[in-house]
């Protein structure tokens, strides 16, 4: 994996595409504005290839994985970052972890957790790790209306769209933002961007901003602004829309009817607009749509949702990471292993949450070396991610 020819030419390459793009936008006599934006992306880009190609198979298969610090450690509950959880990560430099309320128990002991795992990251791998948490407000929280966090609840998506001002849902995004980055967390599992229907499971009613796809489209992309404004980076779900979903994928399967042509009119404008605002980060659920792809495949599983529909239909670049895959939905058909493997396969960056990390872990390490999953998919999943961290 560590080719120095092939680093080399890779340098080369991007170098001489960035003079490319710089002299084309000259000789179009277009403004330095678009000048500066193109040359600092070709940059970005560029550095973010250098430190992929000065990755092993095993460290770039680990970047795909945003897990629970219990299932990196192996410990029942972590609240800490000492030598165990260093040595843990150190063996496996996976790109996220994921808290929950049992892990955040007073701000000194979250800040010093986060700070110490983010430095030994940064020491080690050379970048930095994401700090996940679902913090959507109202029903999803796990740091508002803990006692042991002076923050206030936004509420749910549900009273916030009904409330009518997407000025007010940015400003309470941006808020969220703050006492999350505060805390050291870099990602927010938020905003929910289904939309409602008259058949949607409870919390979805609750967690969806409307019914009116064009009104939750627009809180949507308000929320998207006010959390990365502080420089957390958002994450909308559940694509391709788990609005019509009678059953919750926690529990297991969840089957619904929906066409492309469906879908565009109604489901997508939300996450069209999530990308428009610029989301990082877009979660792709556990949904099986049949008349979308034919068969009973989850869409976090599945290439037509995920590559056809989200990459090349909406022209998504950000990061694509699948729901938690400890989810009822997957480990009552697949196994920890072959779900990982057909989601990366299928166009997935990241893996969330699978059943066993170790497992998972193997399988797709196996994979990439058999050519089950090739170099090219990883590396492009692994560049999705590193530009975002370079951000």
């Amino acid at each position: 994996m560590k080719n120095t020819e092939n680093r080399r030419f890779g340098r080369k390459l991007t170098a001489g595409l960035l003079a490319l793009t710089i002299a084309f936008s000259t000789a179009a006599g277009f403004g330095a504005d678009y000048h500066t934006v193109t040359a600092e992306a070709a940059t970005t880009t560029e550095k973010a290839q250098k430190i992929i190609d000065g990755m092993t198979t095993e460290e770039k298969v680990a970047q795909l994985f945003f897990i629970t610090p219990e299932a990196l450690t192996g410990y029942k509950k972590v609240y800490q970052t000492g030598d165990v959880t260093k040595k843990a990560y150190s063996a496996n430099p996976v790109g996220g972890i994921i808290y929950f309320s049992q892990n955040l128990i007073s701000l000194k002991q979250t800040k010093a957790m986060i700070s110490g795992l983010q430095d030994y990251s940064e020491q080690t791998t050379g970048l930095p790790l994401f700090f996940g948490v679902d913090e959507e407000g109202g029903l999803v929280k796990r740091i508002a209306g803990n006692k042991a966090f002076s923050v206030k609840d936004i509420g749910d998506a549900s009273a916030i769209g009904a409330a009518g001002s997407t000025k007010a849902c940015q400003q309470d995004y941006a808020y969220v933002g703050k006492y999350l980055a505060d805390l050291g967390f870099n990602v927010d599992f938020a905003p929910d961007a289904d939309v409602k229907t008259s058949v949607s499971t409870a919390d979805i009613k609750r967690r969806s901003f409307s019914s009116n796809a064009a009104t939750a489209a627009a809180f949507v992309a308000a929320a998207v602004k006010g959390l990365q404004s502080t420089g957390v980076s958002a994450c909308a779900k559940h694509f391709p829309g788990l609005g019509y979903s009678k059953t919750d994928t926690h529990t297991g399967k969840s089957v619904i009817s929906r066409t492309r042509k469906q879908l565009l009119a109604k489901e997508m404008k939300t996450f069209q607009s999530a990308i428009s605002a610029g989301c990082d980060f877009i979660m792709v659920g556990h949904i099986s749509d049949t008349a979308l792809t034919g068969d009973q495949t989850p869409a976090s599983l599945s290439s037509v949702v995920i590559t056809d529909l989200l990459r090349k239909k909406l022209g998504y670049q950000g990061i694509v990471i699948t729901d938690s895959q400890s989810m009822g939905a997957i480990v009552d058909r697949y196994g920890a292993g072959k779900a990982a493997v057909m989601s990366i396969q299928a166009g997935a960056d990241m893996v969330l949450m699978p059943k066993s990390y170790s497992t998972a872990y193997k399988a797709v390490l196996a994979a990439v070396k058999s050519g089950k999953i090739s170099e090219e998919r990883l590396n492009e999943a692994l560049l999705h991610i590193v530009k975002v961290k370079l951000a």
